[in-house]
């Protein structure tokens, strides 16, 4: 019987008790790759479908809300569509991980594009269709899905990165989070070029 199975079997004051002692379960049922370094950086998880990427990079989102009270984040997919259906409202998204724990499930503004924890957390939902939608804004950590093939969003990831990149300086220990399928693009080329060269402030697992 798995780790999973025994926490949703168990009786609520056991569940609550196990949360308040292991804070999220996450990091007991991970493996070490599926893990985002605490490190300042820009990480790429890129693997094939049913490898985990999204699961491992929607529970460090919810573990950053949790562990930095007041943060601002953001959430980029290929639109702003995709975004909350993959990333706020998929299967592995969000939504789903935090009731499956008992976390705080963020509220989603629809006016703003926004989800808001009750800590003060905060996370816009933006595309990478959009660069207005992506300037002027200053996060600690961002989350950036590439979907299956990185490759046909190239154009937009070459305009938006900068945008991206510069915004990503507030509050300690800024980090982005890239999600990408096996197939490649230009920006998981970039971090290939910087892992390979010996950069530490570049990482990627995966295949």
């Amino acid at each position: 019987m798995d780790l999973v199975t025994i926490y949703n079997q168990a009786p609520e004051p056991i569940r609550k008790e196990l949360l308040g002692k292991l804070g999220n379960p996450w990091y007991l049922m991970a493996r070490p790759e599926q893990i985002v370094p605490r490190q300042t950086g820009r990480h790429l998880i890129q693997a094939g479908r049913g490898w985990g990427k999204n699961r491992a990079a929607a529970e460090w989102i919810i573990d950053m809300a949790d562990r930095y009270p007041g943060t601002a984040m953001a959430l980029v997919g290929m639109t702003e569509a995709y975004a909350y259906n993959i990333m706020v409202d998929g299967e592995s998204g969000i939504f789903m991980l935090s009731a499956k724990f008992g976390k705080d499930i963020p509220t989603y503004d629809t006016h703003t594009g926004q989800l808001r924890w009750k800590n003060g957390s905060t996370a816009f939902v933006r595309g990478l269709d959009s660069s207005d939608d992506l300037r002027g804004y200053n996060h600690q950590f961002v989350w950036m899905d590439l979907g299956e093939d990185s490759g046909a969003v190239d154009e937009q990831v070459k305009e938006r990165w900068a945008i991206i990149a510069d915004g990503n300086t507030r509050g300690e220990n800024p980090q982005i989070v890239v999600t990408a399928g096996a197939a490649d693009g230009w920006l998981t080329r970039l971090f290939k070029d910087k892992a390979a060269a010996g950069n530490p402030y570049w990482t990627r697992v995966g295949t």
